[in-house]
């Protein structure tokens, strides 16, 4: 109960309360609903009818209970009985039996269900109502387009678009439409109910030709025409009974059955009155929905937003639990089909139990809660864990949106999400926005929309009066948030409030508000509810710590928290976590107590409240940096006096099998296994109960006979096993045994664990100082964590700065405090008044002045327990509310010394459970390069990494002894590379890159490779190109890929290089085709020149030059690239007044009075196509590469 003012008083509802109504009310409407839907069934000849009885249907009490479930890994599920009856209709003879149909899978206390013995939770999905939705896009001519999409219950979609002529097209696919005229007549209307039936005959007439009155002549030719264009079918079909029966099943009953729901929305949109037992969509439907689209076009009417909620629809539990019962109907019938006529044509007389199987019925449940993405296991690592699960809403699964294609828009906040959806609990990465949470009072209602309750401000009544209200419709009334102000009846007249009227927020008088909220957590989910001053905190660290608070572990003794929000007791009670006295009576010692009292806390509950983590003296300050980058330096108490030690169960399973050589054996006899890892075994072979075991004890001991030899089978066996090639096999089937070990392991808080507090601000454990080392106070008591305060200005959640003053107060005052979020409206400035008023009240009463210091209010002087000195500033300090959370160090520690390799690239697996490597990325690189550590940056990337060479180089040196050799050739990944680019026939030829010694002026460069390639470094050596200018020593350019590979030749036959004679342009001995007897300009003349690359491409598609003849590429080469000082090494004058100068790599034409016209490159096409294939990887990589037109 939480009162707000004096007039009304709102009781939250039970946070499992969705999961329990949508179960009960599969239970007793939608078991009712699918029965009545089976149909009765008759054999071939029509001489024997099957049907069910669905008034006398029945659920059985569950033979095991839920604890038992559990243990034994069983269904915890109720047997369903149902009536039948089999009619012979010669005789009118009935014989009726009680059938069993199959098991269904119940609800437990804790709104979840025990599948195979685990706790399973079905989660609720958002999607688009059925119905119709206007929308306008503009087309490529800036013109708007109108269109209205039918939405099926399947979620099947058709489209209805008018066109600029006011013609209305009807898409039935992507690519193909039809006239809405040859849609309604395939319908079964025809011109003349078509016009009369609409708004606007004289539109659907003024595009009506002759070609359109003959398609709709008649029903068959316009069924004919739609088939047509739906099927993409071309020539000229025939009508016939098997066409329209196609038509129907892929067409009418996916994309036109609307449902209850969409029959509702349909007629609301439109303005119809069909009925709502008729749930197809009709031609009356689809001509009002063109007379909407018609009236959009002339500026009447509104677009509908497809994002609010009044336009959506919750698949709640009920719903997914009732189309999977609908479904085992449908492979019911099928089998009992099948079995009658199987029985008539074997002449039998079946029964009505003989008929039916339990099969389709609990496989298609164990399928659902097994395989489907809405039935998840539940998340039992706190008790709040357990609640959230059940009230998640998300947009994916079956019939929804997948993270990659979901558009912004969707993920983001609606107006319409005000009480019903959690603005800020969501998932964090990419399926951010997609998966919500229930606020606190939204419930689901009979439609299938969220609901929320608000508070009637009516003038004539006196009373409270609650009311639920869809999203549709609390847009209509002025709705003000809960106010404790406007509460009082003395000033209501000259209170001007907040308020909300059509997705807007406005400031009015108090007389025109209609509604009001009735909680300030009503707009909030569970897990952001219980975030102190969360009004003080960005979003984004708000939603970190909803999601940190599920991933807190219980500790071995817990606390509540000091500062809390008041929802911690509701939590815990809705948690089942506490046992809680059914009825009222007495307790073995003679105490009293009633109904509904605890009587024993859970893991992580104390005094019947929520306890997941430890209120400790916290500093905010910088400690000799081990608390920078959000690490946390904690102090060694916390481990000596189990502060936060937790317990951690895990279960070992194995079965013993009866093989082929005989049954496995579980003793206590292993051979060849040293004493001391069977010393925990019993006699039977399993772990004794209590025993302290550690990494590679024996648990279970079972002993597995072995496969014999081919030649010690008996004759016939082998026989059989060489002819036929099986293996014979004896006895009966035989139910292997299952043994079950459950390891209980304590873990203390140690470096490399992370902890939180409820504000977003998480880090990860440094260092363990020993008490005498931690910042201590005044009073000599010594601090237990140490944050950093770099991290709460930029994170911008000051919230956890006020928790933690507080926290402090009431440490000292023995205090408790629960504080409702947004309390600035009763008063500016309330939060901080209320921190100071108690750090006041404490220092007086503890006589302690420096928990409160004018001077500096919230802050303290402490001292460096190192040195005795007091710090040079005051620091914050307080007890907020810390978290151990699930992600410690030993369950993520890993190292690699064998595992797999991937096949392709030969590198280590990714993941711990693979015994996969740790990548070594661009920043890890970055690291060791710093550090100048050559020798184990080449082992990261060569041993360790992908050299196959190197890799068996080592395992030899480490097991003989000796010098690892360095790797002599490249790495399987840079194969891979030049593979790929063979596959794109460009031939890469490369080697080992050259060293280069920096001395003064010079660089020696030492090329142990061919003739050919130390030419080619020596060239590059006198270019712009090269790193430091030979002459005076200066940087001119960044490496290019000349210098990485060493050698850029891309050359199919021609092994002397393009650098021979490179700056000739009169060149001819590059080329291959001499003997050739082709007059082309381009073999038998000098160079070509090219304005632009695919001129060049074009030559070469044209075998006018090949791949690798020499030509030259105009060039965008900025002028201030090209050195001053360099020199030309021809100049060749023109007739045309111009002159050209030729360089080592480059030609500059210039005109007479010495002004640079063109710039051209000496290049290839092979490199052309390298550089067009592999753009984007080198882009901006030097621009010496930037070939242009």
């Amino acid at each position: 109960m939480l009162g707000d003012g004096n007039e009304g008083i709102s009781t939250i509802p039970g946070f499992n309360q969705i999961q329990f109504e949508g179960f009960c009310r599969f239970i007793d409407q939608g078991l009712t609903e699918e029965l009545y839907k089976f149909p009765k069934i008759e054999d071939t000849d029509q001489e024997i009818e099957f049907q069910l009885f669905v008034e006398t249907y029945q659920l059985v009490e569950p033979l095991i209970k839920e604890r038992d479930a559990v243990y034994e890994s069983l269904t915890y599920s109720s047997e369903l009985y149902v009536s039948a009856g089999l009619i012979w209709k010669n005789s009118r003879d009935m014989q009726e039996q009680t059938i069993f149909i199959g098991n269904i899978p119940l609800m437990n206390s804790l709104g979840t269900s025990i599948v195979n013995g685990i706790y399973r939770i079905v989660i609720n999905q958002i999607l688009q109502s059925p119905g119709i939705y206007y929308r306008s896009e503009l087309d490529h001519n800036g013109i708007s387009v109108y269109t209205g999409t039918i939405i099926s219950d399947w979620g099947g979609r058709s489209e209805l678009e008018i066109d600029r002529k006011a013609r209305i097209w009807a898409r039935v696919s992507r690519k193909q439409k039809i006239s809405i005229l040859v849609l309604s007549s395939a319908m079964g209307l025809n011109l003349r109910e078509i016009l009369e039936n609409v708004c606007y005959p004289e539109i659907f007439l003024s595009f009506l030709s002759d070609k359109e009155r003959k398609k709709i002549g008649s029903k068959e030719n316009a069924i004919l025409e739609f088939y047509q264009q739906f099927a993409c079918v071309g020539g000229d079909p025939v009508f016939s009974e098997s066409l329209c029966k196609e038509l129907q099943k892929k067409f009418f009953q996916q994309r036109c059955e609307l449902g209850r729901i969409g029959r509702r929305n349909m007629n609301r949109r439109l303005n119809l009155d069909i009925p709502q037992n008729n749930t197809f969509l009709l031609p009356r439907d689809i001509l009002a929905a063109a007379d909407h689209l018609i009236g959009l076009k002339f500026g009447m009417g509104a677009l509908d937003d497809m994002n609010h909620l009044k336009n959506k629809r919750i698949r709640s539990v009920a719903d997914l639990l009732q189309d999977q019962f609908g479904l085992a109907l449908v492979r019911l019938e099928n089998v009992v089909r099948g079995t009658i006529c199987g029985a008539i044509r074997h002449k039998l007389i079946p029964t009505p139990q003989n008929l039916v199987t339990s099969t389709p019925l609990t496989t298609t449940y164990e399928s659902f809660f097994g395989l489907h993405p809405l039935s998840q296991v539940l998340d039992r690592t706190n008790p709040l864990t357990q609640i959230v699960h059940g009230r998640k809403l998300s947009y994916l699964g079956p019939g929804g949106l997948t993270g990659r294609t979901a558009s912004f828009r969707i993920r983001d906040i609606h107006p319409s999400h005000y009480g019903r959806i959690c603005p800020i609990d969501t998932s964090e990465g990419i399926n951010v926005g997609l998966i919500g949470s229930l606020a606190i009072h939204a419930r689901i209602g009979h439609w299938g929309s969220l609901e929320s309750p608000f508070y009637e401000i009516s003038e004539r009544s006196t009373g409270v009066r609650m009311l639920y209200l869809s999203p549709g419709k609390d847009e209509y009334y002025m709705v003000a948030a809960g106010n404790s102000l406007a509460l009082n009846r003395d000033i209501q007249e000259e209170q001007v409030v907040p308020a909300r009227y059509r997705q807007e927020f406005l400031t009015i008088a108090w007389e025109q508000v209609h509604l009001r909220s009735i909680f300030p957590f009503q707009y909030f989910s569970i897990g952001a509810s219980l975030i102190p001053f969360i009004e003080h905190n960005d979003a984004n660290r708000a939603l970190m710590s909803s999601n940190m608070q599920r991933q807190a572990v219980p500790l071995s003794r817990s606390e509540k928290c000091i500062v809390g929000t008041g929802l911690e007791r509701q939590a815990a009670l809705d948690s089942g976590a506490l046992a809680i006295a059914e009825r009222e009576g007495r307790v073995p010692r003679g105490k009293c107590i009633k109904k509904g009292q605890i009587l024993a806390d859970g893991a992580a509950t104390v005094g019947g409240e929520l306890a997941l983590g430890k209120n400790v003296l916290v500093a905010y300050m910088p400690w000799e940096g081990y608390n920078s980058e959000d690490a946390v330096l904690i102090s060694e108490r916390l481990v000596y006096e189990d502060i936060y030690t937790s317990f951690h169960i895990r279960k070992y399973e194995i079965q013993t099998h009866v093989t082929s050589q005989g049954p496995e054996k579980v003793t206590n006899e292993i051979p060849h296994l040293e004493a001391h890892l069977l010393r925990n075994l019993d006699k039977n072979g399993i772990v004794m109960l209590g025993s302290w075991v550690e990494t590679g004890d024996i648990l279970v001991g079972k002993l597995t006979p072995q496969v014999v030899k081919e030649s010690s089978y008996a004759p016939e066996d082998r026989l059989l096993r060489a002819i036929l090639g099986i293996q014979k096999r004896g006895g009966s089937s035989y139910n292997p045994e299952t043994i079950r070990v459950y390891i209980s392991q304590k873990r203390e808080i140690k470096v490399g664990d992370k902890v939180a507090g409820r504000h977003g601000n998480k880090g990860i454990i440094s260092k363990i100082l020993p008490r005498q080392d931690m910042p201590y106070l005044q009073d000599g008591r010594s601090v237990d964590m140490v944050f950093n305060p770099l991290g709460v200005p930029s994170r911008m959640n000051v919230g956890q700065i006020f928790e933690c003053s507080l926290g402090l107060a009431g440490s000292l005052l023995d205090r408790h405090y629960r504080i409702a979020p947004f309390d600035e409206r009763y008063e500016q400035e309330a939060s901080r008044k209320l921190v100071f008023s108690e750090l006041y009240e404490a220092s007086k009463q503890t006589a302690n002045p420096w928990v409160f210091e004018p001077e500096y209010p919230g802050k303290s002087r402490i001292f460096d327990g190192r040195t005795g000195n007091p710090f040079e500033q005051p620091v914050i300090i307080g007890k907020p509310y810390i978290l151990k959370l699930i992600h410690q160090v030993d369950d993520k520690i890993h190292g690699r010394s064998s595992g797999h390799y991937a096949l392709v690239t030969q590198q280590p697996l990714r993941g711990r459970a693979k015994q996969g490597g740790q990548r070594v990325g661009e920043m890890e690189v970055w690291a060791l390069e710093g550090f100048g550590v050559a020798h184990i940056l080449q082992e990261m990337l060569t041993y360790k990494s992908d050299h196959i060479r190197a890799r068996q180089e080592v395992l030899g040196t480490t097991i003989i002894g000796g010098t690892i050799p360095n790797p002599e050739d490249a790495p399987e990944s840079f194969r891979l590379l030049v593979r790929e680019l063979r596959s794109l026939a460009l031939e890469l030829n490369h080697f080992l890159g050259f060293n280069a010694d920096f001395d003064g002026d010079q660089m020696a460069v030492h090329v142990p490779l061919s003739l050919e390639a130390q030419v080619e470094a020596r060239l590059l050596m006198f270019s712009h190109m090269n790193l430091l200018s030979p002459a005076i020593g200066d940087p001119i350019s960044v490496p290019t890929q000349d210098m990485l590979i060493g050698l850029y030749v891309l050359t199919s036959g021609n092994h002397r290089g393009i650098c021979v004679n490179r700056y000739n342009p009169c060149n001819r001995r590059n080329y291959q085709n001499k003997k050739r007897s082709d007059n082309s300009y381009y073999k038998y003349t000098k160079e070509p020149f090219f304005s632009n690359s695919y001129d060049a491409i074009g030559a070469y598609r044209q075998k006018r030059i090949n791949l690798d003849s020499p030509l030259w590429l105009r060039w965008r080469l900025d002028q201030r690239v090209i050195a001053s000082r360099e020199t030309p090494i021809e100049v060749h004058y023109e007739s045309l007044g111009t002159f050209y100068e030729i360089y080592g790599h480059y030609l500059i034409v210039r005109s007479l009075k010495k002004q640079i016209l063109f710039i051209y490159i000496r290049t290839t096409v092979g490199h052309i196509a390298l550089y067009r294939e592999i753009e984007e990887a080198i882009q901006g990589f030097s621009r010496a590469y930037s070939y242009g037109t």
